[in-house]
């Protein structure tokens, strides 16, 4: 009985250091939109701005000045051109929301979004491993990078690490969330991938040996929708969220709750989880079909 007690205490104060630097926020935010975008992607856009500006006012950026100068001579004249280039990072990340963020859309000379959401942020102490990523549609190569999508557009996307690593790939429809990847033939862990080489995902001709290979493409209906991609990579491997097939057409899937849930899980434990979000806008709405 005291062993187990022992352990249990043990676990409660692990946890604890690990959250100890963790701050609960809430934001009230309010996004003034484009004329070209729509009410889904105005929502998106003001709660990721909102996210960034709790964590900018409770941990501030660092600003970079990148200055260099070219001498181009020619025979006796010589021409200098000096250029000067900053920088900014947010100095924390947003770790976990809390509930169902609030909104409220008006009209006022154009769409306006007010977004209310709570959470916790933490401060970045570490240094994050580099990643170059790009959303590609129809092709591989750097001319088809693009983030909108017609009717049976091919999705791809290349990432690179600077180091060993493991990603995963979900697209959300704001509802259900998709896993691409791991693909589904998989064992479940996030899929490996090497530093310094560029993997492009999704595509037969370039599957790294991986034979359980899916290549997606999205097929419109009638609408203009919004969907939110997420790539996800950390130094440790790790388990994809609990999902299930509910067509055998469509990819793996699981609530948009129990995906956040997992997520924030992910994070808390994982000071090198990274999450890139891409919006990806569909002219029609968009269901995501494998090949």
């Amino acid at each position: 009985m005291m062993a187990c007690l022992l352990l249990f205490l043990r676990q409660e104060v692990s946890a604890s250091d690990r959250d100890k630097d963790m701050i609960r926020v809430s934001v009230d935010y309010t996004y003034y939109a484009p004329p070209s975008a729509g009410e889904d992607e105005a929502k998106v856009n003001a709660l990721k701005r909102a996210k960034l500006q709790a964590v900018e006012d409770h941990f501030g950026t660092t600003v970079q000045q990148n200055n260099s100068t070219l001498v181009i001579a020619d025979g006796n004249n010589s021409d200098v051109k000096f250029t000067s280039q900053a920088e900014s990072e947010v100095r924390g990340e947003w770790v976990q929301t809390i509930g169902v963020p609030e909104y409220k859309v008006w009209y006022d000379g154009g769409l306006v979004v007010n977004v209310r959401v709570k959470g916790f942020i933490r401060p970045i102490d570490e240094t994050q491993t580099d990643l170059d990523i790009k959303v590609l549609c129809n092709g591989v190569s750097d001319k088809f990078e693009r983030t909108e999508f017609h009717d049976g557009d091919d999705l791809f996307v290349r990432v690179t690490s600077s180091v060993d690593g493991f990603i995963a790939v979900y697209l959300s429809d704001m509802n259900n969330v998709y896993c691409l990847l791991p693909y589904p033939d998989d064992d479940g862990h996030a899929s490996f991938i090497r530093g310094g080489v560029a993997r492009t995902l999704f595509s037969y001709d370039h599957n790294d040996a991986d034979e359980s290979v899916k290549q997606y493409h999205l097929t419109c209906e009638q609408g203009v929708e919004v969907n939110m991609l997420y790539v996800i990579f950390s130094v440790k491997n790790f388990d994809k969220a609990v999902d299930d097939m509910a067509d055998t057409l469509l990819p793996r899937q699981l609530p948009d709750e129990r995906f956040r849930k997992w997520l924030s899980s992910c994070k808390r434990r994982d000071r090198q989880f990274q999450i890139r979000e891409f919006a990806l806008r569909s002219y029609e709405k968009s269901v995501i079909y494998w090949k």
